[in-house]
């Protein structure tokens, strides 16, 4: 448990940060080359803890440039003077990591076209997230640097009055004060990115021989069309010899104002075919006794979507429950009235589809029952 915590806290960006976060503290109080050297190990540290949570799918992306800004401070000792860089040891961090951070994003659209060409589905689930609050951090330093190097400037070169130093104190201090905002405001967007990630829905996807070989976020699927294999269970209401179907409403993602089964719904990863029967007739018609049968499962593509049908048939005794709220802008359908509309694009090419093998299998029993 203490673990899992652990490795969702290292979303955070300050974890990343949290080696500029040291030196900017330490640099208070402490020779340039103690804090430098110090917070370059710690930045080693987290580079290798982030290197091995990115095996797990976990992905700390400012810990790169932080530690290559510190080891570029580092090796400036070989080529600047020691004075100088004892004298602007922020302003010089401050500059190499902006240059980092500017680098990085010159490179975004390339870092995101591997990612989309080159690694899997799955993994882009967990990888897109960290790269967005990485990008959208990195906006504020794009801001704040600037800005504060530019008042650390203008107050060395026209200040000189009393209490300079406690001035200069301020404005070094500013730096690990946004450390800490952005710490504290990325903890909350984590947060609420973490109740979106438990409200996703993950579906599984199968190949044809109906076998669940991975799983995807169902959102991840539905932006890649017909990509994926996705088992889906339909059920079709009969009552007196008719079909009751409904229009699908106007913003429904696939075929929307056609006539359709009125239920169908996408089989969650780990569920089996029955459970997802189950569980979408309790949630439209609650704890009511039903009794449907599985009678055809075949491959349905269209240029939206690509689906494994499992198609089952609710009888109805009486007509209770097409009364209910859920069914309500339906209606019962005669075998004639179905013929007569077919080949006009009035059903669903879903329906059309199953309506030949309905008919010569359940319409045809009614008839001889």
């Amino acid at each position: 448990m203490l673990r899992n915590k652990i490795a969702k806290f290292f979303y955070n960006p300050f974890i990343g940060i949290s080696p500029l976060f040291v030196f900017s503290i330490l640099i208070l109080s402490n020779t340039v080359e103690k804090a430098v050297d110090i917070s370059l190990a710690f930045s080693v540290i987290i580079f290798g803890l982030s290197l091995w949570l990115a095996e797990k799918r976990i992905f700390q992306f400012f810990s790169l440039p932080t530690m290559i800004t510190l080891l570029i401070f580092n090796s400036l000792y070989l080529f600047v003077p020691t004075g100088f860089l004892h004298q602007f040891p922020v302003a010089i961090v401050q500059c190499c990591f902006f240059v980092c951070l500017a680098i990085m994003k010159l490179l975004e659209q390339r870092i995101h076209r591997f990612i989309d060409n080159n690694l899997k589905i799955s993994l882009k689930i967990s990888l897109k997230p960290a790269m967005q609050i990485f990008f959208f951090v990195s906006k504020l330093f794009f801001v704040f640097i600037p800005v504060h190097l530019l008042v650390t400037v203008l107050h060395r070169a026209f200040y000189s009055g009393p209490n300079a130093e406690l001035h200069i104190f301020i404005i070094r201090s500013l730096l690990p004060l946004l450390i800490i905002v952005i710490t504290i405001t990325e903890y909350f967007n984590l947060r609420w990115m973490g109740k979106q990630i438990q409200e996703e829905r993950f579906v599984p996807v199968v190949d044809d021989n109906s076998r669940v070989v991975g799983h995807i976020a169902l959102s991840e699927s539905l932006a890649h069309h017909n990509k994926f294999l996705h088992p889906l269970v339909r059920v079709l209401i009969k009552y007196d010899g008719k079909l009751y179907l409904k229009e699908r409403p106007t913003d429904y993602p696939f075929e929307p104002c056609t006539v359709c089964l009125p239920l169908e719904d996408y089989i969650n990863y780990g569920e089996n075919v029955q459970d997802a029967v189950k569980r979408l007739l309790h949630k439209h018609f609650g704890k009511v006794k039903l009794n449907p049968r599985f009678i055809l499962k075949y491959v349905h593509e269209t240029a939206d979507r690509k689906t494994l049908n499992y198609l089952y048939m609710l009888p109805l005794e009486n007509d209770k429950i097409l009364k209910m709220k859920y069914l309500k802008g339906g209606k019962l359908w005669t075998e004639q009235q179905i013929v007569d509309n077919m080949g006009k694009k009035f059903f669903s090419n879903a329906f059309e589809t199953e309506f030949e093998y309905i008919q010569s299998t359940v319409l045809l029993a009614e008839k001889y029952d």
